[in-house]
Order: C-alpha cells, then structure tokens, then sequence
C-alpha cells in the first residue's frame, strides 16, 4: 500500500485526542507515551517514536520485520463503538474513493491478549485492536506490519505491556453493582454486563450522565438529560405525529419494547448509516422532564438488548422519581437544549 493510501486510512481510523503531546520522557526501565497517562515497559529490540503532527506516538521494531505500533488514548467512546464508527466511515469514504482498502473485523488473534476487545479490524497493512479502560478512557492500537503479517506474535509483548500499564487507570462498573449518575445524582442497579459511566453531550450541547456497554460486539449507550417542560413541550406533545418539532430523519414507534412501564408510550427511532438512535421521555413531575438517547450499534435493537435497556429505564425512572431535581430546579427547557441538539 503507498505511503499516501496509508495516511489516508489512518487518517480515517484515529482521532487523535486533545491532549498535549510532548516528546517521551526517558528511563531506564520504562517509557512515558506520550499523550497518555501510561509508563509502558519497553522490550528489547522495540524504541519509542514521538508523535508528530500527523501521527501518534509509536513502538517501533527495530529490526526486520520492521512493525510500527501506533498507540492512541481516548475518552468517551467504547471499543465497540469506535470499531462501528471506523467501519461506517471507511464504508463511507469508499464510495468517494473506491481506491481505499476495504475494511475486515475478525475474531481476536491468539497475538493479541485477552485483554483486548474480541474483535481486531483490518484494512492494507494495519491491523487495529483496542482496549476498553471504560470511565478511563480507550486505547486504541493501530499495528502496521508493512506487509508482513505472519510474525504478529513480535507484537504480543509491547501489547501485553500496553495493557498492564493501562489497567490501573480503568473505571469499569461489573455488573451486579451500583452505579452512580453524577449529573442526576442518583444510584441504578445493573445487574448485568460491565459497563462505564461517562459524561457526553449526547442530547444538546451539555454534558449528560452516559451509560456505556463494554466487553461486547454491538455498541450500546444510553444517555439521560433533565429539562424544565413548557406547556408547548411535554412528553405527549413533543412524542405525536403531529408535531413538526422531532429529531431530523426520525419516525414514531407507539409502545415499543425497550421502554419502562413509566416512560411515555412512544418513542423517536431514527436509523444512519447502519446504527440506530432512539429517543424517550419521561414526565416526573410538572416541573421536570427526562430525554433519554439510547444509541445503538446495529439496525434494530435485539430482543435480549431490549429487555436490558428496559430494566435499566425502569430502575433510572424509579431513582429520578426519589432524587433531588424534582422540584424545579432545572431551568433548561427541552425546546432550547433537545430539539435543537438533535437537529
């Protein structure tokens, strides 16, 4: 693959975080990467590359075969999100550029450790794989075997080393466990799965309290934000078919399964690019209205997903209904954050 093709891939697969990236910092027994919070131990045979404008810090072997390791530290999403996202993204690039590599997801190779997402994507000479630090953060490993695939087992230290500096940093909730949502200041059992709970502007343009599924093929997140209603943007106003005001590309779904037996009867569903996003609402009281976004990796939501998020609605409907904000104290409309947010 050309060196141009390879930087336009790469360009597709990574982001590189707003982070500040210095030049790594020396020792004798380990190496700080540079743009994450990890001092990774260093094989013998393998240096540290520093970023540059264009490119992420990387491992390099030194000797033949020649592997470059790119390693990139990011918050919000999970493995499996970031995996969907780069398959609709190279999908998409390719039909501008049908001179692109296409893009492969394959079980996890015995290379690469069991601390890593089940699933690697390739696509030329990259290989990419990634690890979910939930809360942390993910990192994410672009591997270039310059052609040469059938040594990846060179790589399996410098992976194994990536891991055991990354670990200590994770913030992953095992199910059965609480989990707090800091923005509605509320506890919510899961009882199921392993799980992360970030802060995204998912609805709006404000942070909201992020459930986030790890560990599992299809992405899945759920995000909650609270509003103050106006008499023009109630649950049963806003949820209709006749009303010109819903997410852009959405169609209605009267009762559908996923939502809790509080939750208002019908459901914004809207499908891109192979992924689907629903949109729920909940009236807790006069003065304060629930938008939930669930965010789904797939088509159509599964029948087992489906019976998931419900037990999570319906135990986030029961906490909100006891905590704090219920009483007038958030003041954003739905009408200024949601409608227009989602546009």
């Amino acid at each position: 693959m050309s060196h141009s093709l390879e930087a336009r891939i790469l360009g597709i697969i990574i982001i590189i975080p707003s982070l500040c990236l210095g030049a790594a910092a020396q020792n004798s027994t380990r190496h700080q990467l540079p743009g994450t919070p990890f001092r990774v131990p260093i094989p013998a045979g393998w240096r540290v590359e520093p970023p540059t404008n264009s490119s992420p810090p990387r491992i390099i072997h030194i000797t033949e075969p020649v592997y470059s390791v790119a390693v990139i530290f990011a918050s919000g999403k999970s493995c499996a999100r970031r995996f969907k996202d780069t398959e609709s993204s190279v999908s998409h690039a390719r039909t501008a550029h049908p001179d692109l590599p296409s893009l492969a997801t394959k079980p996890r190779p015995s290379s690469v450790p069991l601390d890593y997402a089940d699933v690697v994507q390739t696509t030329g000479n990259l290989v990419s794989t990634c690890l979910d630090l939930g809360g942390g953060g993910t990192v994410v490993i672009i591997i270039d075997t310059k052609g040469n695939s059938r040594q990846l087992n060179l790589v399996t230290p410098i992976l194994q080393s990536i891991a055991k500096s990354a670990v200590p940093h994770a913030d992953i909730i095992s199910a059965p466990r609480m989990a707090k949502l800091p923005k509605l200041e509320v506890e919510i059992p899961l009882r199921e799965g392993q799980w992360a709970v970030t802060q995204m502007p998912a609805i709006g343009t404000q942070q909201r309290d992020t459930l986030v599924r790890l560990k599992r093929d299809v992405p899945l997140e759920i995000s909650l934000a609270e509003f103050a209603p106006t008499a023009a943007s109630t649950c049963s106003n806003l949820f209709t078919d006749n009303t010109d005001q819903k997410p852009q590309y959405a169609h209605l779904k009267r009762s559908p399964a996923y939502l809790g037996r509080r939750w208002h009867p019908a459901a914004w569903e809207q499908s891109i690019l192979g992924q689907t996003q629903f949109f729920g609402c909940l009236e807790v009281t006069p003065k304060l209205v629930v938008i939930v976004q669930i965010s789904y990796g797939a088509a159509e939501l599964s029948n087992a997903d489906a019976v998931s998020v419900r037990f999570l609605l319906d135990n986030i409907a029961e906490a909100i209904e006891h905590g704090p904000h219920t009483s007038g104290q958030i003041k954003t409309t739905i009408t200024d954050e949601f409608l227009e947010g989602s546009r």
